[in-house]
């Protein structure tokens, strides 16, 4: 579904990425691993094109993101959600769930969000910002599965998160997969990562260095645990 080929990045003078490079086919869960400041946001802002200080390859099903705005690549079917959730503070659950447009028959409909995510229904009337971390997190995904999307570019959906609304996100996203989308996962937590992701791409200093299986990363676990300084 998307390949990544010599990505790099800029922000200004400074040149954050130097080569990511990484496949995602449909229906798979892949993560980004890599300790903080590595490139991992930089790259999938550079795929969803917010971030236009770039060069390389972005491939998605044979269209070429690279010279693209940010609404036309969301039309193509990218849903983002960002790593502070992007929840819009004057509008209600259910406001910010209809106000994006729908760009694709496959979007999910209110009802079905509903039953995937029970706390939505019970808070729709109420500002999207008043729901705990896990709800509005809860409520970024279901915004972009609204839409459509078909590929999601998920940043530390499980950042200062409580572990019982860790479980929930991988429960999401298992969830998400069972409905044949693909996502592509920023996410520091390791262990967490395995138990959702089918592959994984470690990020070093703003280039791809290692492709691994869930198989690897397990038999690994210590070292990169060590080497992401967990």
């Amino acid at each position: 579904m998307l390949q990544v080929e010599g990505l790099q990045a800029w922000y200004g003078e400074s040149q954050v990425l130097h080569g990511v490079d990484l496949e995602i086919h449909d229906g798979q869960i892949v993560t980004l691993i890599g300790r903080n400041g590595a490139g991992k946001t930089t790259t999938i802002r550079s795929i969803m094109g917010i971030h236009r200080q770039k060069r390389g390859r972005l491939i998605l099903d044979g269209v070429d993101l690279a010279a693209l705005p940010p609404q036309r690549i969301a039309r193509l079917g990218v849903g983002y959600v960002q790593d502070d959730r992007g929840i819009y503070s004057g509008l209600t659950v259910h406001e910010n769930l209809v106000l994006p447009p729908v760009v694709s028959p496959d979007g999910w409909d209110l009802d079905k969000i509903y039953d995937a995510f029970p706390p939505l229904r019970a808070r729709a009337r109420q500002p999207g910002t008043k729901l705990s971390g896990g709800e509005q997190q809860m409520l970024a995904i279901a915004r972009v599965l609204r839409m459509g999307a078909k590929l999601l570019l998920l940043d530390e959906p499980t950042e200062g998160l409580a572990p019982i609304l860790v479980r929930r996100v991988g429960e999401i996203l298992r969830e998400i997969k069972a409905h044949h989308l693909t996502v592509l996962l920023v996410e520091q937590n390791l262990r967490f990562a395995v138990t959702v992701a089918d592959h994984h791409y470690l990020i070093v200093n703003g280039r791809t260095v290692e492709s691994l299986s869930n198989e690897e990363v397990e038999r690994r676990e210590q070292e990169l645990l060590e080497y992401l300084g967990v």
